[in-house]
């Protein structure tokens, strides 16, 4: 099998500079099995890779989206959402101002503009109350459990 792999810096307009990120459109086939995205990624050796592929009926997205860094998979990864975004828009000529992924984290949404600039929407997670946090949280903020 072979797969396109395209290497961007996120974040900046300079090579070499900015959150470099790797996207790897998975075409005509379903997910890759996990232990193989993985080693891609390690390969590749970026921070991150996306994987991303054209989404089900189900989720709200155009696209399904997944992240792993050379060592695990990610929960979230903006900047290589971003990436993916840039890829699908000015590589593969995607059409219109947005893309809707489905991810881990929930639904997200890379805009262009029309000077070149891309936004991303992160899925809302709502603060809750911690009855008991952590020791060692208490400690590195210098303040007992009865200031949170």
């Amino acid at each position: 099998m072979k797969l396109r792999v395209y290497q961007l810096d996120s974040f900046t307009t300079k090579v070499f500079e900015g959150n470099p990120a790797c996207v790897v459109p998975l075409e005509g086939v379903e997910w890759l099995p996990d232990d193989v995205m993985q080693k891609i990624s390690g390969e590749n050796n970026a921070s991150a890779t996306a994987f991303f592929k054209k989404a089900g009926e189900e989720g709200g997205g155009k696209y399904d989206i997944r992240w792993f860094s050379p060592h695990r998979e990610l929960k979230l990864c903006g900047h290589g959402t971003l990436a993916t975004g840039y890829v699908l828009f000015e590589l593969l000529e995607e059409e219109g101002g947005g893309v809707k992924f489905n991810s881990p984290s929930g639904l997200l949404e890379v805009r262009r503009d029309g000077k070149g600039l891309y936004t991303l929407d992160f899925p809302l997670k709502k603060a809750e109350v911690v009855a008991d946090p952590p020791k060692a949280l208490l400690e590195a903020m210098g303040v007992s459990s009865s200031a949170i």
